[in-house]
């Protein structure tokens, strides 16, 4: 895991990170809101599962598992975080947990 976003006074990073490939095989930083331990935290204001959703999902997925790593996506309705398992479970996702919590 590393950290990008930088702080203005001391130049260093903020936001956690975890290296992607990409298909030139160049590493990429994917950036996240939060980390718990090592689960990587992406909060959601609202969640609509287009295909957008989809593949920002699965390509999370295929990056906590080439990292080692679970990750979480939180939400502030029990009604989007329905949504969000159910896209899951069709995507046959299993390391990303949904959990809702308060804005």
């Amino acid at each position: 895991m590393q950290v990008t976003r930088s702080n203005i006074e001391t130049q260093k990073g903020q936001a956690p990170s975890i290296d992607r490939i990409d298909a030139d095989g160049k590493s990429k930083p994917v950036r996240f809101d939060g980390v718990d331990g090592d689960i990587m935290v992406d909060r959601k204001i609202s969640v609509i599962t287009t295909q957008k959703a989809k593949d920002q999902a699965l390509r999370q997925s295929d990056d906590f598992k080439n990292n080692g790593m679970t990750g979480r996506w939180e939400v502030t309705t029990q009604t989007q975080a329905n949504r969000v398992q159910k896209m899951f479970d069709e995507l046959g996702i299993k390391n990303i947990e949904v959990k809702v919590v308060k804005e």
